[in-house]
């Protein structure tokens, strides 16, 4: 289903519908523009909920948006597995936004995608949250919540970087959610979905803002080839994972590096002596140059 352009506010809208133990499988629900008053990507009192999607591109939607929902009943627990929901525009402010719907039956690997600006009034049961940037310009906050914090403890959260460059993501405040709480990682990815090696580690005790580069601490999960001043995050240090190789094509290092992992400069770098605070091997490539400014 793909709808836009009218008011039915009064009115749900559901991409498959089951009033009894049958499955709703692989719908999909592309809402761009008028009033409603709920959207499901597919609902079932009874059935298996499964790979259902709701894209949410315009308009407004003032009761519940649901990538599925199983709402319980006599004819058994069905399953709510990789329902999906896709945010890049609309008004939400008063939407309740769920994965799936009762708890009492098995659920798992439902996600959450922003990919724009937007505030919902609530999110509940996902088990995925990702955000996908779009073009950063200035300060941006993505997800806003109105009325509910929402605890990321146990989520798995990834943020797909897109088209900016990592010196501008650490220029801008880049609030990813406003009311998270909880201790989570979070994967970085490029714009074509492969992990780019970074993980973020957030220790959010309270509710509060999820801003990139601004979490506990910012790791080097696997092998990463860079330029010296773009690597991610504000931290004033990079924690590499043991064993892992950190290479420098060229730039200007501001960041103390710390971890069993090698360092590989190979090509001219400028940095600070108190800086390097590695246990493994550090490598100047041949012909290459390391400046200390001193320290």
């Amino acid at each position: 289903w793909s709808i836009g352009g009218s008011d039915y506010s009064l009115y749900n809208i559901y991409g498959g519908y089951t009033s009894d133990s049958s499955p709703v499988e692989s719908k999909t629900v592309i809402f761009k523009s008028g009033n409603v008053n709920s959207v499901y990507g597919g609902y079932s009192e009874g059935g298996d909920v499964t790979g259902n999607i709701v894209v949410i591109t315009g308009g407004t939607v003032r009761g519940i948006v649901a990538g599925g929902y199983w709402n319980g009943s006599d004819f058994g627990s069905g399953e709510q597995r990789e329902n999906k929901v896709i945010i890049s525009g609309g008004n939400l402010s008063a939407a309740d936004v769920y994965g799936y719907g009762s708890s009492s039956s098995p659920h798992s690997n439902n996600t959450l995608q922003i990919e724009n600006s937007v505030t919902i009034s609530k999110i509940y049961n996902f088990e995925n949250i990702n955000f996908v940037l779009p073009t950063i310009t200035g300060d941006k906050t993505l997800l806003s919540l109105a009325n509910l914090a929402f605890s990321v403890t146990g989520k798995k959260v990834g943020v797909n970087l897109g088209e900016n460059a990592n010196s501008d993501l650490n220029t801008y405040e880049i609030t990813l959610a406003d009311k998270f709480s909880g201790n989570f990682d979070v994967t970085y990815y490029d714009k074509n979905d492969n992990a780019t090696g970074y993980v973020e580690k957030f220790n959010l005790t309270s509710a509060g803002a999820m801003k990139l580069g601004e979490g506990a601490e910012m790791h080097v999960v696997s092998d990463l080839t860079t330029y010296a001043g773009e690597l991610l995050g504000k931290q004033d240090t990079l924690y590499v994972d043991s064993g892992k190789t950190l290479t420098f094509n060229s730039g200007t290092l501001e960041k103390k590096i710390k971890g069993a992992c090698n360092l590989i400069f190979a090509g001219d770098v400028t940095t600070n002596a108190s800086y390097i605070a590695t246990t493994g091997t550090n490598t100047v490539n041949s012909g290459k140059t390391l400046t200390f400014n001193g320290g």
